[in-house]
């Protein structure tokens, strides 16, 4: 059997808290290869099956689309570049992006890379990395024994906790986790393995449960935004549960962005150059009162 899925529904104090879909490659026998080559004339690159040598997905070859289950094998490295998108094929049920090995993906503030479509990013034993990337609508991270480090990136509308993390390791920051249908951080033990979560400078709102730790261990989420300068919420949406650290709290979104100034250079004295507030003129100056505002 190449694949397994492990459905564990969870209850807390009588209540169901969640229905959580582990998704991870149990070996490496799956039949197709990865990626199948994108047809002439077709916008995209069709991929499934094994990744069993080190590989680079580009934005020349994006999007990715996927028509079933990606598997990075143990050893092996897939590279997500700039640029880079994902999608599912019109027909094909949700896949999964499984990884064994280690998977790096790399966006930059202006060229991001956009992951949707796809059910999970899956880790089994594995190491992941990512930075300037947008996950939305669906995608979460699903973690058995892994490492995951996350900045600069977005986990927006996940289909379940958005960092599940079963005895993994997650290290985040400058990352917006907004609107997850369960969980932003789902916590558990794994087979003697606890959790190592930690998770900072980052905005952690909207979501159905922000924080439900069922481990042994204390999850630190200090220095966060979580929609309220009063800080973190312990009942209802966006509430927080079990052994959490999180003060102290940021009081304003450090995810938000705002426009600041203008992109007009002005320089006195440059022959040309007016300087207006509404109807007031301000350079040249009708007065010295005028240059005073």
């Amino acid at each position: 059997m190449y694949m397994s899925k492990i459905k564990k529904l969870f209850f807390v104090a009588g209540l169901c808290v969640a229905e959580v879909v582990l998704l991870f490659s149990l070996s490496a026998s799956q039949v197709h290869a990865a990626p199948v080559a994108k047809s002439p004339g077709t916008a995209g690159t069709y991929v499934s099956g094994d990744i069993v040598t080190d590989t680079v997905w580009t934005a020349q070859g994006s999007p990715y689309i996927f028509i079933g289950d990606v598997n990075v094998l143990s050893g092996v490295t897939l590279s997500i570049m700039p640029g880079v998108k994902t999608s599912m094929a019109p027909g094909f049920n949700a896949a999964s992006l499984v990884v064994n090995g280690n998977l790096s993906i790399t966006g930059t503030p202006d060229n991001p890379v956009d992951i949707t479509g796809i059910l999970q990013i899956s880790g089994s034993l594995a190491t992941i990395s990512a930075s300037y990337v947008k996950l939305h609508d669906g995608p979460t991270f699903i973690l058995f024994k892994s490492k995951a480090t996350v900045a600069s990136s977005t986990i927006s509308n996940a289909n379940g906790s958005a960092f599940y993390a079963w005895g993994s390791v997650v290290d985040a920051w400058n990352v917006r986790i907004e609107n997850a249908s369960v969980n932003a951080v789902f916590g558990l033990n794994a087979l003697g393995a606890m959790p190592s979560v930690s998770i900072h400078d980052s905005s952690i709102i909207g979501n159905a449960s922000a924080v439900n730790n069922q481990s042994s261990a204390v999850m630190h989420l200090e220095d966060n935004w979580w929609g309220d300068s009063a800080g973190p919420a312990m009942s209802g949406t966006n509430s927080i549960r079990g052994s959490v650290s999180y003060s102290p709290w940021l009081t304003n979104d450090p995810t938000s962005v705002s426009v600041c100034c203008s992109n007009i250079l002005f320089i006195p004295g440059i022959e040309g150059t007016r300087l207006y507030n509404k109807t007031n003129q301000l350079w040249e100056p009708a007065g010295n009162s005028y240059v005073s505002k």
